[in-house]
């Protein structure tokens, strides 16, 4: 980000024949260029990804969101120019042949036609938008926030005020009721 735009600096794609051990192996060290330690993409390939990136030390995270909930919150990112893109050809065509469909429940979504592939665009629409998210609302994956009810009181130190208080309150509580 740089000054509230979603900068791209970098699309790649792998097209068949390929290795995919070898693409692992090869965007992790790109990854890597870039400081990147944690990647969250989709779960086409089920825990394949996972495992293999972790192989690598790079941490894969399959996303929450479906793709085409990423179109939809890409698209105002894109109108209100908060994204600076690449100029790349495939991913702008990917980008122009995403259509919208109404199911017959009242349902939108937002795909790819048939026949046609959205690998590039989903990869950039996931990143500006877990890019262009408030901070405090972003996801944390990592469990740093659970502690066990016996660490409780050695929290202090680490501890928002309002925190502190809330701590103190579930000790009282936990106490009372003979968790202790």
């Amino acid at each position: 980000m740089h000054k509230g735009v979603a900068i791209v600096d970098v699309v790649r794609e792998a097209t068949a024949p390929f290795s995919p051990k070898l693409i692992v192996a090869q965007y992790s060290e790109l990854l890597r260029e870039y400081g990147i330690r944690k990647i969250i993409g989709d779960r086409y390939a089920g825990l394949w990804p996972v495992e293999q990136f972790h192989e690598h030390k790079i941490v894969y995270e399959q996303s929450a969101k479906p793709k085409s909930e990423l179109y939809g919150a890409f698209l105002p990112l894109l109108n209100s120019r908060k994204i600076d893109l690449l100029d790349d050809k495939k991913t702008i065509d990917q980008l122009l042949g995403l259509e919208r469909r109404t199911a017959r429940s009242g349902r939108d979504s937002i795909d790819h036609s048939p026949n046609s592939h959205d690998d590039k665009i989903n990869a950039v629409a996931g990143l500006c938008v877990i890019l262009a998210a408030p901070k405090r609302y972003r996801y944390d994956g990592s469990m740093d926030w659970v502690v066990s009810v016996s660490d409780m009181g050695n929290l202090s130190s680490r501890q928002s005020p309002g925190a502190q208080q809330l701590s103190a309150l579930v000790q009282v509580q936990t106490a009372k009721r003979g968790y202790y």
